[in-house]
């Protein structure tokens, strides 16, 4: 039967875990109440508001406090579970993994798995991030005659400790992990872990056979939701035990991360193409030292094939640009795009330009800025040239016929005919 854990045991918990964390690691203050608070909130994975758990990436060199850092999460963890992903196949790999739904599956040698060329084991990891994405189907045969076969669902959905030395092949799982970053110190000597420890046995003794109920946290100002998602469970956790010097470094944390997220955003082929087409618009235009535009913009059309041709020169990433794909992005982000003489012809605007620069989140760009100014200045201006004339006829007068004066109504109907 199981407990909920309580604010005095969870805190004590804490203290347990940090003191070990310190006697068998170098990790500064701040990573190790990273490593406690994501440790202690894995008791919360039965609780079905626990739709989202990140995996915890312990990512270093040789000898630097990894595999030390993976005893104490197993001491302190839920139901924790190790498997080495480089001595197993991807297929064990997702029964295990099922086998640890709402559990701590610790893996050593997470880099790649056994037979695994084109990193298929990070889906697993993807999947056991949130519950809207842990099912896996698979087709199971049901009678000894291999005839008959049925689908069968995994969930996989869990807390993931990977021991790794390389960054993911997969971009997302950056923003789907918390990476604790390990580096070599030989200033001090590092105590071997050790179950039978008093604190080690004490800490184990408190989370044993319980669970937690995190509470509701708001979303931090200038921080993306998908992180906010990723560090929601670490933040309520520090909010609970009350550490306001870690929550603020949690905060901190994911802002910066916020904007390694927005500079990867930039590296997007949508994003791409529209600096090509700023590119080509601004290139008779310098931005002074007040930061206003010296120039005017060439408002011409723009053939994709000149924008392939820029992109393709430009060489930032092995992309093979297309002009149909190129037309389709400038058409997804606002751009009017017309065919003519066999080629697509993109023709920019003010205001298309100024909603495309909003949809790839180019609203802290100088240029973007010094444009908008530009163009709120100019429609200022030209609202107040206007003169407020009179207009010549009301409303009503324009859309209502003027009827003739007969009381006869079938005279009037023929008459507005």
């Amino acid at each position: 039967m199981t407990k909920n854990l309580g604010l005095s045991e969870l805190k004590q918990s804490y203290s347990l875990m940090q003191r070990s964390l310190k006697e068998c690691t170098g990790l500064s203050e701040f990573n190790r109440g990273l490593v406690t608070c994501w440790t202690l909130g894995t008791h919360a994975l039965p609780d079905p508001d626990t739709k989202i758990y990140p995996a915890l990436a312990l990512r270093g060199k040789l000898a630097t406090g990894k595999s030390a850092t993976m005893d104490v999460v197993e001491n302190f963890g839920r139901l924790p579970k190790k498997i080495c992903l480089a001595g197993s196949t991807v297929a064990t790999v997702r029964d295990l993994f099922a086998e640890c739904r709402e559990r701590v599956a610790i893996l050593e040698e997470a880099d790649s798995a056994m037979h695994d060329r084109d990193g298929t084991a990070e889906q697993l990891f993807n999947a056991r991030y949130s519950r809207s994405t842990e099912s896996f189907n698979l087709k199971m045969q049901i009678s000894e005659s291999n005839t008959n076969h049925a689908t069968q669902e995994r969930l996989l959905f869990g807390a993931t400790v990977l021991h790794k030395r390389e960054s993911f092949i997969d971009p997302v799982m950056e923003g789907k992990s918390i990476a604790i970053q390990f580096r070599p110190n030989t200033d001090r000597n590092y105590l071997k872990f050790d179950r039978t420890d008093s604190w080690n046995r004490e800490g184990h003794k408190l989370v044993q056979g319980v669970t937690l109920t995190l509470p509701k946290v708001s979303q931090p100002a200038r921080v993306a939701s998908r992180l906010f998602d990723t560090y929601r469970p670490v933040l309520a956790v520090a909010q609970l035990i009350e550490d306001c010097k870690l929550e603020e470094y949690i905060v901190e944390t994911m802002r910066e991360e916020t904007k390694r997220l927005m500079r990867a955003q930039g590296e997007e082929p949508d994003v791409a193409v529209l600096n090509s087409i700023l590119e080509r618009v601004f290139r008779e235009v310098e931005i002074s030292e007040s930061g206003a535009l010296v120039g005017d913009p060439e408002w011409k059309f723009i053939t994709a094939q000149e924008l392939c041709i820029a992109l393709r020169q430009r060489q930032e990433s092995e992309r093979k640009w297309s002009s149909y794909q190129i037309s389709n992005y400038a058409r997804d982000m606002g751009f009017r795009v017309e065919p003519h003489r066999g080629q697509q012809r993109i023709y920019p605007s003010e205001f298309a330009l100024l909603r495309a620069c909003e949809h790839c989140s180019l609203t802290t760009d100088v240029l973007f800025n010094a444009f908008r100014e530009k163009v709120e200045g100019k429609n200022h201006a030209d609202n107040k040239e206007k003169k407020e004339d009179p207009p010549l006829h009301t409303q009503e007068q324009i859309f209502t016929p003027r009827l003739p004066e007969t009381k006869d109504l079938a005279k009037v109907k023929g008459t507005v005919q």
